[in-house]
């Protein structure tokens, strides 16, 4: 479906929504409608064609129709048995935002490319996109929407600042978290034009990962747990968040990841302790460099900020009630703080570190 018809090309340039192996669509109707559109620069639209859409001519030149007294519409009413068969649908779902900036302007007013970057993504993520429609505005920049089975993914694009933002939420059980560095990667194409080899000019994405709804239980049980995690840093659109870590052991769930505290740090002040031209930044880096935080079940164990006086505190009133500490055995302390602050202590002679969990040690 086009605009007028000197748009037909560019719309055949527009990539296919495919569905996934072992994906069967449900029963749907499909919808449209919008304004006139004679007079804008492009609007192109794409969706999903199944097996019966197909004998309905839905997407084919009539010459190779099958059915040339088909119906429009191939929209049938789901049987009792399978509404019995769908999943409980909850009025919850999770959110992913993500802002992009210093991003190629030529990528950014591509509806071609920007629509198989968000094809590429919504189908490694293993979501069904149902459709899609783009609007290329004059002079610069891109808007899309598509609809999933599962809920919608949509972008907007400034060539000029080259910023895109892209917005993803879905009903589905499978967490969106991962999916986080592909979006970043499929989407922070760098601009050739620039100096990419300085740090500042690099493509940076800002992001925030949030559960929203009103099910049952507000939140699913395992995340309702993670509380600590995802109030900070996964909730929280922060100038620069990247994992260390995340990794599921017998025994726990480990989280570590590297953030600037928005009320204490700043990007470019980050930005410019990675340099070499002299700044105060620079030769203090040590100074302005991210909060390393770490979560054991989702709850906050330590942070980089506050780990010295939280270990100090831990350890150093025990060792000074001894008068004369030699041995010392350390249950747990995997992240190693305890056993630091132990060997301040010059009597000390040996150290055991106990640790249950074999992958945190």
């Amino acid at each position: 479906m086009a605009a007028s018809n000197h748009d037909d090309q560019n719309l055949m340039k527009l990539p296919n929504p495919v569905i996934g192996e072992g994906k069967e669509i449900p029963q749907t109707s499909y919808t449209s409608k919008n304004f006139d559109t004679a007079r804008s620069a492009t609007v192109s639209s794409r969706w999903v064609v199944t097996d019966e859409g197909r004998k309905q001519c839905v997407d084919s030149p009539g010459s190779e129709c099958e059915n040339q007294n088909a119906s429009t519409s191939s929209a049938l009413p789901a049987t009792d048995e399978e509404d019995d068969e769908e999943e409980e649908h909850l009025p919850q779902g999770q959110h992913l935002l993500i802002d992009i900036e210093n991003v190629d302007p030529a990528f950014l007013n591509s509806e071609e490319r920007l629509a198989q970057a968000m094809l590429d993504l919504v189908y490694e993520c293993g979501l069904t996109l149902l459709s899609y429609h783009c609007h290329g505005l004059q002079p610069t920049g891109v808007s899309c929407a598509g609809v999933l089975l599962e809920s919608h993914v949509s972008f907007h694009t400034w060539p000029t600042e080259g910023v895109i933002t892209l917005d993803l939420f879905t009903c589905g059980p499978n967490s969106l978290l991962p999916i986080a560095p592909l979006a970043q990667r499929l989407f922070s194409v760098p601009d050739v034009s620039k100096n990419i080899s300085s740090i500042t000019e690099h493509p940076r994405a800002i992001w925030a990962h949030k559960y929203r709804g009103f099910g049952e239980d507000s939140l699913p049980e395992e995340i309702a747990e993670l509380i600590d995690f995802y109030s900070f840093p996964i909730g929280v659109m922060t100038d620069f968040k990247k994992e260390v870590i995340s990794q599921e052991t017998d025994f726990q769930r480990i989280d570590i990841y590297d953030a600037l505290r928005p009320q204490f740090q700043s990007i470019d002040a980050y930005r410019r302790s990675l340099l070499d031209d002299g700044s105060y930044e620079s030769l203090h880096p040590e100074f302005f460099e991210p909060d390393r935080i770490v979560f054991l079940d989702g709850v906050l164990q330590s942070r980089r900020s506050g780990d010295a006086s939280y270990h100090e505190a831990l350890v150093h009133p025990a060792m000074f009630a001894h008068e004369n500490p030699k041995r010392v055995a350390i249950i747990g302390g995997g992240e190693g703080a305890t056993l630091r602050e132990v060997l301040k202590h010059k009597t000390v002679e040996k150290v055991i570190m106990i640790e249950i969990d074999q992958k945190n040690g």
